[in-house]
């Protein structure tokens, strides 16, 4: 049998974002083994714990829709711009950026798995506004690419966070995240973490 020999033709580089998307269950083994989407909540949440951590954070709502999920916190995402992109953003589009960003490492290892890049990835549809040091910053992104943001003062605002994801259902098919699992995971937490109020709530679309 003759040897195929490879060229550069042959040889395509993908990104980040095409890597998580081509291969979904590799990145998001646990959902697909569970059969369930509970995990990403929690797992959108990690910077609310790393700043908990870090003495800051002491609220954390999550609130579920029959297609999306929305995570709100009292703590701000840094708006600051390194490489000409602003923190939240690369937060939100670089992978392994919030492992490089975390005050506390032992929070990903304690915490989160995933990465809320690889989320934002292989979301359809994924909003996040913040409002940290007297700015606030409305991001949104269609399947993990940026598509709008916007920067102004807000003076007048206290800090937070809110986060909204729908999950892309080409990625994930029929699998879904139940109150009754979020919950449970949410009590699991609330073991580990005093000082930290996590609420779980539910809305019909």
């Amino acid at each position: 049998m003759a040897e195929k020999n490879y060229t550069e033709d042959d040889i395509k580089v993908i990104t980040a974002r095409e890597s998580v998307r081509l291969r979904p269950k590799m990145y998001f083994e646990k959902c697909f083994r569970d059969q369930s989407l509970d995990a990403l909540p929690l797992e959108v949440a990690c910077h609310a714990l790393d700043e908990y951590i870090n003495g800051k954070c002491t609220r954390l709502e999550i609130v579920l829709s029959e297609d999306s999920f929305v995570v709100k916190y009292d703590v701000g995402v840094s708006l600051g711009t390194g490489h000409g992109t602003h923190t939240a953003e690369l937060l939100m589009t670089s992978l392994f950026a919030g492992r490089n960003h975390k005050k506390h490492p032992e929070v990903g290892k304690g915490f989160c798995e995933l990465d809320i890049a690889s989320i934002n990835y292989v979301s359809a549809f994924c909003a996040l506004t913040t409002v940290s040091k007297g700015k606030k910053g409305n991001f949104r992104f269609e399947e993990g690419v940026i598509k709008h943001r916007h920067i102004t003062e807000a003076s007048t605002e206290t800090e937070h966070t809110e986060i909204v994801i729908h999950p892309d259902k080409t990625i994930f098919g029929e699998l879904k995240f139940t109150y009754e699992g979020v919950s449970e995971k949410v009590k699991q937490l609330n073991a580990k973490l005093e000082g930290l109020t996590i609420g779980v709530s539910k809305r019909s679309d």
